[in-house]
């Protein structure tokens, strides 16, 4: 930029603000000096919450994301139906609910998801069976906010 007639606070202030490294942060392994992530000193700035938010604390909490996410990786690894089913969508007679099920060889699964920061009432959706995931217990005809449910009927 600056062979190009910028100057170099012109050309900074360009690469600042397409850079994605204003929205990153080095990775956050655990509490200690730097979360872990370097003995020396990082090139990017470290979040204020890294002695509480990091791969270590999630790696102990049984309901962190990190072990969400894992459940997740191991059910798509023991239901085919997950990745091989033929996919529907449902009526949940709530535009801030969508539903789908998929099915194969005679599994039937059921994702039912809440894009609402309020509790939703869902309508008309036969939702039955043994629930695989969910980031709430309870009642799945009402949905808590950002509610996510798998359910497996056979």
């Amino acid at each position: 930029m600056t062979a190009n007639g910028r100057t170099k606070d012109d050309a900074l202030n360009v690469l600042a603000q397409r850079s994605r490294d204003n929205s990153r942060t080095p990775m956050q392994w655990d509490a200690s000096p730097n979360a872990g992530f370097t003995s020396g000193t990082p090139w990017l700035g470290l979040t204020d919450n890294y002695r509480s938010i990091n791969a270590e604390s999630e790696e102990n909490d049984p309901d962190s994301i990190l072990n969400y996410y894992r459940k997740l990786v191991a059910l798509r690894k023991e239901y085919p139906v997950i990745s091989d089913g033929a996919v529907k969508f449902l009526d949940t007679g709530n535009e801030k609910v969508i539903a789908y099920e998929r099915t194969l060889d005679g599994q039937r699964l059921v994702v039912i998801c809440s894009f609402s920061g309020n509790d939703e009432t869902i309508t008309g959706l036969d939702a039955k069976g043994e629930v695989l995931i969910g980031n709430y217990s309870g009642s799945h005809k009402i949905m808590k906010p950002y509610e996510a449910i798998v359910m497996l009927s056979r």
